[in-house]
């Protein structure tokens, strides 16, 4: 059951006059988004208002003007998120667009673009916005790496890190979509393991700390000395690898629940 907000100690604008407000608003939305989208703004527009409800103050302005607020931020988002959309969607279809045949079966096209726009929004949702904006812009502009750090306020040396974790995840994520689902606890840690490459950050090495059982009872400092690395280093590459390793676990389970809800 949803909990109403906690009341103001002033009154408070009824359901009835936050609707109105928000319909109000519907003239403005219409001349920023798309003429789709704009129900969808007004209706997140009054969720989100209601939430925030015990933060209206009216010593401060009238409802229509909080309200209008709430719904300006909720434009920006929705057009950040429908423009993330498009450029996965986007790089998808050239992905597709490289390896496509003149004979291929539209079936197969279609499925194979329905798999590449799956993967890569798994894969975002995973990277995280700020890191896969960037690696959006390495991919489909042709700009050298210092011009892409300059605009996203990054060094050089970050956007290297930020592209190699991706790199990462982006295999994780697809060899856990990939590999045939386990039917056991036990099987899942093991399956799970398999899509994590052993080709970074030391996981050949750190991989089989991670599934030790008795990895909770060791400290850094005697990991570290067990790759022969810092304490600090030691905790840097646990913490990378444990990461695939949680994102490849998320993958399959997702797959499992999928699996039990349709069959």
């Amino acid at each position: 059951m949803t909990l109403a907000p906690d009341r103001p100690t002033v009154a408070a604008p009824s359901v009835e006059s936050l609707q109105r407000a928000v319909e109000e608003c519907r003239g403005r939305v219409g001349a920023r988004v798309p003429d789709h989208m704009v129900d969808d703004v007004l209706s997140l527009t009054l969720i989100e208002a209601w939430k925030k409800l015990s933060t209206f103050d009216a010593a401060r302005g009238q409802v229509e003007a909080w309200v209008w607020g709430i719904c300006h931020n909720m434009i920006r988002k929705q057009l950040t998120e429908a423009g993330r959309a498009k450029r996965i969607s986007d790089a998808a279809e050239g992905m597709r667009v490289q390896r496509v045949q003149l004979s291929a079966d539209p079936l197969d096209v279609l499925t194979e673009r329905f798999d590449q726009v799956d993967w890569m929004q798994r894969v975002a949702s995973f990277v995280g916005d700020e890191d896969w904006d960037v690696i959006l812009d390495l991919a489909l502009t042709a700009e050298h790496p210092r011009d892409v750090a300059a605009r996203h306020s990054m060094s050089v040396r970050k956007i290297q890190v930020v592209r190699q974790r991706c790199e990462a995840i982006a295999r994780v994520v697809r060899a856990a979509q990939t590999v045939p689902l386990p039917t056991t606890t036990r099987g899942l840690r093991d399956m799970a393991a398999a899509c994590v490459p052993l080709d970074v950050f030391d996981a050949d090495r750190v991989l089989p700390m991670l599934l030790r059982d008795d990895l909770e009872l060791r400290t850094t400092t005697e990991l570290g000395a067990e790759l022969g690395v810092s304490a600090s280093n030691a905790y840097r590459v646990l913490r990378q690898v444990r990461e695939l390793l949680d994102i490849a676990t998320t993958v399959l389970d997702q797959r499992s629940l999928t699996q039990e809800f349709t069959s």
